[in-house]
């Protein structure tokens, strides 16, 4: 009879794994084909919560591991908003510790609160901290928590929990080298502002709102050179230095809803939602004489730049794009080279709607 009790017990056992095995096996597949850390954070939580039942699921960064991650693109998620938060790094380490396996705690709980997203209070009389590891170091963990003090002792084993940091781990980095890579096709090397494709996908989908909504669009672009005419500066690292700070004095004067790009080689597009013309190129022709200034040396005349402006709007008869709309603004530009890209479109005479007479100095 022991015999036979036993052997179902065991039979019971080998039941349950198989049933965490396919809820894990089905946790993988969902979070290995995503292909956004956004993505992959919020399917992953909601998986964990469902599959398991667990009242609590949330991650933990390591502040100083956050540079590694495209964070910002996580704060429009109203849901990893309450699931997601950084703990700085001997604040983490003192609870989760250094080891590189899952802690279970049912004990003295108070200290670990310190682990749970802003606002956030739930009094979970159990935890598991699962750490997430990104090549060679943990970054953060996968915290579970339950209104039971059973669901997680410090006695358990903790290999499936082993198993969900390996897999969690892995999609991470997956997914961030996919971003890096798209990093480096959409985004410009020296600025790091999205280039002339991702500008081109943006202005079409803005275009289309603004339409729809009835809104005025416009964009500035500027366009700057030395004062003798040449584009290209002789050495590369002091002309990137140079696409570096006009493109952050641009980005210092921008409004919340504006965005930046960088289009082509001392080109930038700057789009400008709910600025009709004339208030576009009032803002524009004021932040290019801010960067004319911050680019020009006064101890050497010779480094003196010019940044040229033009500007246009979907206001305009003839703008049915986001494509024909930078083309207008780079056709206004004075002097322009025709390798900015145009419509065909011959540059507008000085005093044109959205023209900077001469560029600014």
């Amino acid at each position: 009879m022991t015999t036979l009790y036993r052997m179902e017990e065991i039979f019971h056992h080998v039941r349950a794994n198989e049933e965490i095995l396919r809820k894990f096996f089905a946790i993988e597949v969902e979070i290995l084909t995503v292909t956004t850390l956004k993505d992959l954070f919020e399917r992953l939580l909601t998986l964990v919560e469902r599959e398991f039942s667990i009242s609590h699921v949330w991650i933990s960064l390591i502040s100083e591991e956050a540079g590694r991650f495209p964070v910002d693109e996580l704060k429009p998620s109203p849901f990893l908003k309450e699931r997601l938060n950084l703990v700085p790094r001997k604040t983490f380490f003192s609870l989760a510790g250094r080891e590189d396996m899952p802690k279970l705690v049912n004990r003295d709980l108070k200290p670990y609160y310190k682990l749970l997203p802003y606002r956030q209070k739930c009094m979970v009389k159990s935890m598991a901290l699962c750490p997430l590891f990104f090549r060679d170091g943990i970054i953060g963990s996968l915290n579970l928590g339950d209104y039971s003090e059973s669901r997680f002792q410090p006695e358990m084993d903790t290999f499936f929990l082993s198993q969900l940091s390996l897999i969690l781990s892995i999609a991470l980095s997956n997914v961030l080298a996919q971003e890096d890579l798209r990093k480096r096709v959409t985004r410009d090397r020296a600025t790091g502002l999205p280039n002339h494709s991702e500008m081109a996908d943006f202005l079409e989908r803005q275009v289309s709102l603004a339409r729809k909504r009835r809104f005025p669009l416009s964009v500035a672009v500027f366009f700057h050179e030395s004062y003798d005419g040449s584009e290209e500066n002789a050495d590369p690292a002091v002309s990137d230095a140079q696409a570096e700070r006009l493109a952050g004095e641009i980005s210092r004067a921008m409004g919340k809803e504006d965005a930046l790009f960088r289009s082509g080689e001392n080109r930038y597009v700057l789009s400008l939602p709910y600025r009709d013309l004339p208030e576009a190129r009032e803002f524009a022709d004021r932040v290019a004489k801010a960067v004319g200034d911050l680019l020009s040396d006064p101890k050497d005349s010779a480094s003196t730049f010019l940044v040229r402006v033009g500007v246009a709007s979907t206001e305009e008869e003839g703008v049915v794009s986001g494509e024909t709309l930078v083309a207008r603004a780079f056709s206004r530009i004075d002097d322009l080279p025709s390798a900015a890209g145009g419509d065909g479109e011959a540059p507008s005479p000085p005093g044109s709607p959205g023209v900077s007479e001469g560029g600014v100095r």
